[in-house]
């Protein structure tokens, strides 16, 4: 296990035994706790996750994941991302239709007659439905063979550079924590934000859509449905980012408590744990960074829940306002009725188009963190094995000889070998 100093067990204090004052306690193993603090990370650790910066990093990571969608599987990148361009686009060949037959059926002359009219609108709705539906089926059959492929290609890469760093990375313990982040989330964040970055693509494709026909139906609505959606961005990503800096702050105790659960739940060490009476230590130290984690969360939930209700208080009022202005409008009589229905559905198309971009971009926000720590992880171990790599003695060498060798873990005090002698000869194996 990597040496950590910042988890070492706090010394017992002087306090009263049997009554006598002043005396030093036993070392009852029990009683030893970890400082709260040494299972956060410091807070000047955490990475700069300001809404600001990952807007300006969104680029970079979708560009780097689609990369990897790319190498993984061209013909798969290539048809989701296609397939759903093309369902967005559709979505506004359907509105047009749709604003289509509205004027034709509310205009003046007798019922058959608008509704032959109307027919040809008509069939163009359904046949745009029709389409976007089949299409949408085909891409989403696309993007989920895809994500075990880039699942797949990310975790080999990961283990490439773990198998080759060198043996003295594993004993760092910021290495070694920034492996396991990389490891158990990092790496399946690479499809998650290929996904992320899709639905980015498709509900741009879809406001490009929706906006130019309420650009064309009239324009000021557009700014107003631009507005009612951003507190309800804000609260999702501001909501993402308390999330992953609970997760990073808690790593470290995570691993200890993935240690801790080892010990107790496991063949090898359970008779070391019987015959050294270590049952009520593990338990307490399992209590305390169970609790901690739990407390975290827990606050955690509350602060998230209280940003999605600022967000959606927000959203709603700003909801009512566009809503109203265009109400303002019909009674005007700046825009005719069919134009009126119209309108509202390209509202709707443009409000959920909207929400479906602040969805995946969060979603990119949240996973991206994520990512990047597997791309900075990966980073590192790369330079960490080029730095480190020696050539191996040639085949026909006789034995390997060491003479007075020390060896000290990084971080440590004291060295855990020192002036050790031993020669070993070709063939021959020492245990």
């Amino acid at each position: 296990m990597p040496h950590e100093p910042s988890q070492a067990a706090t010394t017992p204090q002087e306090e009263d035994v049997d009554g006598a004052p002043g005396q030093e306690a036993p070392k009852d193993v029990g009683a030893v706790e970890l400082a709260p603090h040494s299972l956060w990370y410091h807070e000047e650790a955490l990475p700069q996750t300001r809404l600001s910066t990952i807007v300006r990093r969104l680029p970079a990571l979708v560009g780097t994941a689609l990369k990897l969608a790319w190498k993984a599987s061209p013909a798969d990148t290539a048809a989701t991302i296609g397939l759903n361009v093309i369902v967005g686009l559709l979505g506004a060949v359907g509105l047009l239709a749709t604003t289509g037959a509205l004027d034709a059926l509310l205009t003046g002359g007798p019922a058959p007659d608008r509704l032959r009219a109307a027919m040809p609108a008509l069939i163009g709705v359904a046949a745009a439905l029709t389409a976007r539906s089949l299409l949408q089926s085909a891409a989403a059959w696309t993007q989920s063979r895809l994500k075990p492929r880039v699942d797949r290609l990310a975790e080999r890469r990961l283990f490439e550079l773990t198998t080759a760093v060198a043996l003295r990375a594993m004993d760092d313990a910021d290495f070694y924590d920034a492996m396991q982040r990389a490891r158990s989330r990092g790496a399946r964040g690479a499809a998650l934000v290929v996904d992320a970055g899709v639905g980015l693509i498709t509900s741009a494709a879809g406001i490009a859509a929706a906006a130019g026909t309420l650009a064309v139906l009239h324009p000021v609505l557009l700014p107003l449905l631009l507005v009612s959606v951003l507190p309800a961005g804000w609260a999702t990503a501001h909501s993402a980012r308390m999330q992953y800096q609970v997760i990073y702050k808690l790593s470290t105790s995570m691993r200890r408590q993935w240690i801790l659960s080892d010990l107790m739940a496991d063949r090898r060490p359970a008779p070391e744990i019987r015959a050294f009476g270590m049952r009520d230590f593990l338990l307490k130290q399992y209590d305390d960074v169970a609790r901690l984690s739990e407390n975290a969360h827990v606050d955690l939930a509350r602060r998230q829940a209280l940003a999605r209700f600022a967000g959606e208080v927000a959203n709603g009022v700003v909801a009512v306002l566009v809503y109203a202005a265009l109400g303002v409008l019909l009674m005007a009589g700046a825009v005719p009725l069919a134009i009126a229905g119209g309108t509202i559905l390209a509202i709707r198309m443009g409000r959920s188009s909207l929400s479906a971009l602040v969805g995946a971009a969060n979603d990119v926000y949240d996973e991206g963190l994520y990512f990047s720590d597997y791309l900075d992880f990966c980073k590192e171990a790369e330079h960490r094995t080029s730095q480190h790599r020696l050539d191996l003695p040639a085949p026909e060498f006789a034995g390997v000889e060491l003479h007075e060798v020390s060896f000290t873990y990084p971080g440590a005090e004291r060295a855990a070998l020192r002036d050790i002698s031993l020669k070993i000869g070709k063939g021959e194996v020492i245990a």
